[in-house]
């Protein structure tokens, strides 16, 4: 997993050559691929978030999107998955 900028550059799975921020933009925030899940306790008690996971059009590759669920800011994370794994 890396974190990336939101103008960063990927390829979703129809095509489509998008920045992260167009991604997440592309999902309303009640989209019901948006899952609420928490992050941890932090100092402050219980993070929880909105996190959408996005194919791109590698069959290795996603885009992992966290939505902070009082300001709406998001965060971005390109990941990677070994050769023989199934997660789609």
């Amino acid at each position: 997993m890396l974190r990336v900028p939101s103008n960063f550059h990927l390829t979703l799975a129809r095509g489509v050559r998008i920045t992260c921020k167009d991604a997440a933009a592309r999902l309303p925030a009640r989209d019901r691929r948006w899952e609420i899940r928490s992050a941890g306790t932090g100092s402050k008690g219980a993070r929880w978030y909105a996190w959408a996971w996005l194919a791109t059009a590698s069959p290795r590759h996603y885009l992992l999107s966290r939505r902070h669920l009082a300001t709406s800011e998001l965060a971005f994370c390109y990941c990677s998955s070994p050769k023989d794994s199934r997660c789609r």
